[in-house]
């Protein structure tokens, strides 16, 4: 990628992936199959079909792995670059630190263990609301078993109403803005959206759509089953 090209795309890909233990003790969780294939194939292969082309993966727990296998990211029609972590940075300080090689304006971030058909291409043609830092795809509990990580008045996001908390996707379009007065270097990517909350500059949508999280055996074997 040359110096002055900025990745439209980036997919959190650093962690551990304690939740799948056993299967993430020789393995790191981008790796994990879903459906005959690694799972951080579904989110390159969704990246791709937006028309974006360029695409960064941060890596930390096994990631000479993850970057054996995407390569360049040619396979999938992307071209794909790295952000090293030498330190466990969590996923807010993951982002921050991969800044530099981001748009300046406002990029697609993506979990790396996700099932979905959010239109991502359609994600990213609205784009970010007026005096929002960050637009967040929702869904709803399917199970009604989780308080929620959020709840929407209009497409403002607030803290999540008795009844009404809606999931955080692992989908969003950030603009790098929203990490302008952060000072650590190791943070949750929570911290930065309930920051954005608090200020009112963050905003959100909900998808009605297929989600599952890979993060989990429970996930994996949940959207297995679904359609």
């Amino acid at each position: 990628m040359s110096s002055d090209m900025k990745c439209g795309a980036m997919i959190l890909a650093a962690g551990q992936g304690k939740r799948l233990r056993p299967l993430t003790e020789k393995l790191p969780k981008p790796l994990v199959e879903f459906r005959g294939k690694p799972m951080i194939d579904y989110s390159l292969e969704a990246i791709a079909a937006t028309g974006i082309q360029e695409c960064l993966i941060n890596l930390f727990y096994k990631g000479e792995m993850i970057e054996e296998y995407v390569g360049d990211g040619s396979k999938w029609g992307l071209n794909v670059v790295y952000s090293h972590e030498n330190k466990k940075l969590s996923t807010g300080g993951g982002v921050l630190n991969a800044l530099a090689q981001m748009n300046q304006e406002s990029f697609l971030l993506v979990n790396c263990d996700l099932s979905h058909d959010i239109d991502l291409g359609q994600l990213l043609a609205q784009g970010i609301p007026d005096n929002s830092l960050a637009h967040l795809v929702l869904t709803k509990d399917k199970n009604m078993d989780a308080v929620g990580d959020f709840s929407l008045q209009g497409n403002r996001i607030i803290p999540v109403i008795k009844g009404e908390g809606l999931i955080f996707c692992g989908v969003s379009i950030i603009n790098p803005q929203i990490f302008a007065s952060e000072t650590r270097e190791c943070f949750p990517l929570a911290d930065t959206f309930h920051r954005a909350m608090a200020n009112q500059q963050i905003t959100g949508e909900i998808h009605q759509g297929i989600w599952s999280d890979l993060g989990t055996p429970q996930g994996i074997n949940s959207a297995s089953v679904s359609s």
